[in-house]
């Protein structure tokens, strides 16, 4: 299928009707060509559909050249657009000004056919390849956004993949697995750094009680409601795990077996003293060791 490219659009701006003529006739060929006889007429064309470029006519009566540059300029619509003023040879062109307040070239009259269209080619050429690169940009902008946006959700959907492996469902502490490989790696760097760690393994007493009498839905909110305890009153440098079905298994980095036993006496008591949901009374017994060459864990409470 073929695409159509559309013509650039050209707006002559110049009060002389017989000026416009020729300039119509010269490009209406190759380009989209309007015309305005003052300023006025040109911007409220230009505002409302911007051109390729402008044919600006400096001497007019009311807004001049100058001044209905420094408009389009100042215009977000249109302050990108080439200008290449018209001039007689007569008029005293003031270049500086031209070039200063934004315009590209110049054309002098009377017209030179091959100039104008060799003036209008270049600059038109220039614009129309910096708006593709800038489409090129914004589109490479917005497909960067989207690679990014893309990562991000990837990343989140990796996060919570890693949280799905590594979490007890039930209780949203560590699994088994993740809780194992804690305890390898702070094993290794006490064998590496000499530096103290323990361990406290808790065991619901009487579970399968509680599942028999209550159901296993208040079971559940039992091992949830001691997932939080432990969260609540642990160190922030304790790393509780759910270890089988009852049993909770907590990581003491830098804790000998003194303090171990110190905080296993207070899990005991916080938990036989708390008020469960839906059950008359909870306990645990708690097991304590000490990191050794050979660990070996004891039951002391």
């Amino acid at each position: 299928m073929e695409v159509k490219v559309s013509r650039p659009r050209i707006l002559i701006v110049e009060d002389s009707v017989e000026n416009i003529d020729f300039l119509m006739a010269l490009l209406k060929e190759d380009y989209m060509v309007a015309a305005a006889l003052n300023g006025a007429k040109a911007w409220v064309m230009a505002t409302k559909n911007p051109p390729d470029l402008f044919l600006l006519d400096i001497v007019m009566p009311e807004m001049d050249g100058y001044e209905l540059c420094q408009k389009f300029k100042s215009n977000e619509a249109t302050r990108d657009i080439p200008v290449i003023f018209i001039t007689s040879l007569s008029d005293a062109l003031d270049e500086a000004k031209a070039f200063s307040i934004g315009a590209m070239d110049y054309i002098t009259k009377p017209f030179s056919p091959l100039t104008v269209k060799a003036r209008i080619k270049t600059h038109l050429s220039v614009h129309i390849m910096r708006k593709q690169l800038e489409e090129q940009n914004a589109l490479l902008a917005k497909e960067i956004l989207v690679r990014q946006q893309a990562e991000a959700e990837l990343e989140q959907l990796n996060h919570k993949l890693k949280e799905l492996s590594e979490r007890d469902p039930l209780t949203k502490l560590y699994n088994r697995l993740k809780t194992d490989t804690v305890l390898e790696q702070e094993f290794e760097r006490f064998k590496r750094y000499g530096h103290p760690f323990s361990v406290i393994l808790l065991d619901i007493d009487k579970f399968k009680s509680i599942n028999d009498q209550y159901g296993h839905q208040v079971g559940d909110d039992v091992l949830k409601t001691l997932a939080d305890i432990l969260r609540s009153h642990l160190r922030t440098i304790d790393v509780p795990g759910r270890w089988g079905g009852e049993e909770f298994l907590i990581i003491c980095p830098q804790t000998n077996l003194e303090g171990a036993r110190i905080n296993a006496e207070k899990l005991r008591k916080i938990i036989d003293q708390y008020a469960f949901a839906n059950i008359d009374h909870c306990s645990a017994s708690f097991g304590v060791s000490q990191s050794q060459p050979k660990e070996q864990i004891k039951d002391i409470i």
